[in-house]
């Protein structure tokens, strides 16, 4: 939340906040859909593979962008 924050343009925290709370509350109602289908489907291993790499990768971006912008506190 603080990073949305500090990351948005001048006057405009407000749509920063809201539209990751849009984004995070839509992920937490599809994800465990989209999961259980996907182990339906394929089994569980496919699918826990899945979101191990889904993870990793933003993992690999957020710590890509970390590296890009020095932190000033």
């Amino acid at each position: 939340m603080v990073l949305a924050y500090n990351r948005s343009p001048e006057g405009r925290a407000g749509e920063a906040i809201g539209l990751r709370q849009t984004v995070n509350k839509t992920m937490e109602a599809t994800m465990p859909v989209f999961f259980g289908f996907l182990s339906t489907v394929l089994g569980f291993m496919p699918a826990y593979w899945i979101g191990a790499l889904v993870l990793a990768g933003g993992g690999w971006l957020m710590h890509a962008d970390a590296r890009k912008k020095p932190v000033t506190e």
